[in-house]
């Protein structure tokens, strides 16, 4: 009885091999490497070791495979009937082997992948669709992507539908631990809505984490679910001339969706590489990879940040005329019809995204805090306040601003406060809308807020976690002379601004007509009392100052309280 011919070791680190062959001494056998891109233009090479005298037709056992660093994988060895191994690499960083696959006879391929534990440490685990990371429908380039990021710090920001329109929780590889409350994750989600005459156009913002590059930008044509996300048919890749991956001068991306799709995106970052512009989808659904083109000339003016602030139906316009879905609901510049950006409450996982920079807005909100309290000295409406210029930026690097709106008798201003937004007419003859937008959650190239997004105060949840809706009520009384407007003392619109997401948290300003004596002083105090209750408490407003802000709005309404009508 013939023995059975002695098992075969196989050595990664002669891959580079020329000619690209070795022999392994233990069982004498000469091994022929082959090397290709697989899956086709994913940007990952695939070495295929197998027995060059049968060219992979005689099976052998395979008695340990060696890595690149000359040590045997633990996990991986005694397999029989064996015809080929393959290793699979990232073509930008080939020092560590991702996935290993050992193709048997009657077994087909099975694939390990090499990820990194949640002690920094390297791993190896069998790959099928209840692992960690996943490998579904052979989809291999996806559960590459995952230890790409896993091994090297490079994310792949995914913009399918099932990612940013499903719970919009913070995302990352699926390979990756996560710590408390999602600390681990890679990639913030935040999403709002663009609405004018009924329609609106959907945006998500997907932020990258600090120290993170991002490796590949993909989608899935209609993605939801599993079955659609991880079909390597409805991948769809977007690249550009102008952009180089893999990349850390992208902090963010913006995408506009149509039918599901993304259609027109903005990569935000510190304006090197491609970033801080618009790109729009090509014409046709092609497989692969897509040429994305650069919008060089309606919209180089305009960044997402710039639309949370921004009411005017010509922005609007310019972002509606790229759209294929959009492109028929314009906004009539000559009529008063005002455009409603409506951000969506972002999930509480986000918290943990604010990382250092919310830890330290807490430490300078108490440090001012204590500063206030040292100010014993009483206020007046008409007297400057020296802390008019810190409220309109609280824990703000960017030069401070104001709402719109300024000092004009003839325009309301609105405040937000619970699930109300009050809101007053505009008066056609001063030029200004007098209804200032939410400021965004800031326009810095850091990516250490949540840049770019249209970020209103989220809804306190009601119970049972539930939010609930924003509704808009406008009040127009034609007939009655319009009440004169509080203003700071500067002039402006005093605002507070949260450090971590930037939102406005309130305007000031809510104004009556009807109210005199006693009855206005009453009415005065239940509405103070009301405003600061919907504050009080909430996790969006900064430690030390909702009673800032009941001052604020005490001032404000005693002096219009005492304003002639």
């Amino acid at each position: 009885m013939a023995e059975d011919p002695p098992p075969v070791t196989i050595y990664l680190s002669k891959n580079k091999e020329i000619p690209p062959e070795y022999r392994d001494d233990g069982s004498g056998k000469l091994i022929k490497v082959t090397r290709d891109e697989e899956p086709p233009i994913s940007n990952f090479t695939r070495y295929t070791h197998k027995d060059k005298d049968s060219d992979g037709i005689s099976p052998f056992t395979l008695k340990e495979i060696w890595n690149d660093q000359n040590k045997p994988i633990a996990e991986i060895n005694g397999t029989s009937n064996v015809t080929s191994v393959e290793a699979y690499y990232w073509k930008h960083n080939k020092t560590k082997v991702l996935i290993v696959g050992i193709t048997t006879t009657d077994r087909g391929t099975t694939y390990y992948g090499n990820r990194k534990s949640a002690d920094g440490n390297n791993e190896w685990t069998r790959l099928h669709g209840g692992s960690q990371p996943n490998l579904i429908n052979n989809d291999l380039e996806r559960t590459l992507d995952d230890l790409v990021c896993s091994n090297y710090d490079a994310v792949t920001l995914d913009l399918s539908k099932g990612t940013s329109m499903g719970d919009q929780k913070p995302y990352c590889c699926r390979c990756t631990y996560h710590g408390p409350k999602g600390a681990q994750r890679t990639v913030s989600l935040f999403s709002g809505n663009i609405k004018v005459n009924g329609r609106k156009i959907e945006y998500y913002k997907h932020t990258v984490k600090t120290g993170y590059r991002v490796a590949k930008i993909r989608y899935y044509d209609k993605g939801e679910g599993t079955i659609d996300t991880n079909n390597p048919d409805n991948r769809r890749r977007i690249k550009s001339p102008e952009l180089a991956f893999p990349t850390s001068e992208i902090r963010s991306v913006s995408a506009f969706y149509c039918g599901g799709n993304p259609e027109l995106i903005y990569f935000e970052g510190n304006g090197s590489n491609g970033t801080n512009k618009w790109y729009k989808k090509p014409p046709g659904n092609t497989n692969g990879d897509e040429d994305w083109t650069e919008v060089l000339l309606d919209l180089k003016s305009i960044t997402p940040g710039e639309l949370s602030r921004n009411t005017e139906c010509e922005t609007y316009n310019k972002i509606a005329n790229e759209l294929s879905c959009a492109s028929t609901v314009t906004c009539p510049t000559t009529s008063t019809v005002t455009v409603d950006y409506e951000p969506t409450q972002p999930s509480s996982q986000q918290e943990a995204f604010a990382g250092e920079r919310k830890q330290k807005s807490k430490t300078e909100g108490v440090r001012r805090e204590k500063q206030k309290q040292s100010e014993s000295s009483p206020r007046s409406s008409n007297v400057a306040d020296p802390r008019t210029d810190e409220l309109n930026g609280i824990g703000d690097d960017k030069p401070k601003e104001t709402l719109r709106g300024g000092s004009d008798p003839n325009t309301w201003l609105q405040v937000t406060a619970a699930s109300q937004t009050y809101r007053g007419p505009e008066d056609g003859d001063s030029g200004g809308n007098g209804h200032p937008a939410p400021a965004g959650p800031g326009d810095s190239a850091s990516g250490g807020k949540a840049n770019g997004v249209s970020e209103t105060p989220p809804v306190p949840p009601a119970q049972g976690g539930q939010s609930e809706p924003t509704t808009t009520t406008t009040h127009t009384e034609p007939s009655h002379p319009t009440p004169r407007s509080a203003s700071a003392p500067d002039g402006t619109h005093a605002k507070v601004t949260d450090p971590v997401s930037g939102a406005i948290l309130a305007g000031a300003g809510y104004f009556f007509a009807t109210s005199a004596g006693s009855g206005a002083a009453g009415f005065l105090g239940y509405k103070s009392y009301k405003f600061y209750q919907s504050f009080k408490g909430d996790p969006w407003v900064i430690y030390g100052y909702p009673m800032d802000i009941m001052r604020i709005l005490m001032d404000y309404l005693v002096d219009a309280k005492n304003a002639p009508l």
